[in-house]
């Protein structure tokens, strides 16, 4: 018959398979095969679907991702107890220069306040003590180790010569240091015998030469220094 067949266009095998479509597997609208959205319920037909998250949670979780990617090392830093921890070792001393090697094991500086050097005699009194100058850097950043150089004042080079040597009983090098959120403190090390001579040698030697200079360090009479004894 010449009538409109009604039939016409379904399972109509000249459609191409780009034309064919499938239903939507959330709404059951027709869509287009491969489609990554459907354009009636907007629901993402890829890899997405099987997240169970609309675009709108996708791109916030996204966002928050991204969020705690660049503040997640600040939060742990606020939550990391800050302290520092510095641990001191006397080293021999080097020409007229104490010696002392600095490692700080905390996470915030650490200071030396002051370093001083002081004695005691047989007779059980003590010499008044003489402040060192400090030829280092006064911190000792976290994680970081210092050798830490302590000398004589040329002021007190004098002072220090005119000790009672031959009746000192020990010497001691006394360092105040100041830790994060702790109060100053000082820090005692006794100076082996035969440290604190060449200490005191060297540093006799160089006041001589700086009283003669070109003379040498011959030009002494005698040596006033002396090794504390035990």
């Amino acid at each position: 018959m010449g009538g409109t067949d009604s039939n016409a266009g379904v399972n109509d095998p000249r459609q191409t398979a780009s034309e064919v479509c499938v239903p939507c597997p959330v709404c059951r609208e027709s869509i287009k095969p491969g489609a990554k959205k459907c354009i009636r319920c907007t629901s993402a037909l890829d890899w997405r679907r099987w997240l169970g998250v609309s675009e709108t949670t996708l791109a916030l979780l996204v966002a928050l991702i991204s969020v705690v990617g660049s503040t997640g090392p600040r939060i742990v830093e606020l939550l990391t107890p800050r302290y520092s921890d510095l641990r001191l070792v006397l080293r021999p001393p080097v020409y007229q220069n104490l010696q002392l090697d600095a490692w700080n094991k905390g996470n915030k500086p650490s200071y030396l306040v002051s370093a001083s050097i002081s004695a005691k005699l047989k007779d059980g009194s003590s010499v008044a003590p003489i402040y060192l100058n400090n030829l280092g850097p006064p911190a000792v950043q976290a994680g970081q180790e210092v050798l830490f150089s302590f000398g004589l004042p040329p002021a007190e080079v004098p002072k220090f010569l005119n000790w009672p040597h031959t009746q000192l009983q020990t010497a001691s090098l006394i360092v105040v240091v100041q830790e994060y959120n702790k109060p100053q403190h000082a820090k005692t090390f006794e100076v082996p015998r035969d440290q604190f001579l060449l200490f005191c040698r060297a540093t006799e030697d160089a006041d001589n030469l700086y009283r003669h200079p070109g003379q040498g360090i011959d030009t002494r009479s005698a040596s006033r220094c002396a090794a504390p004894q035990n």
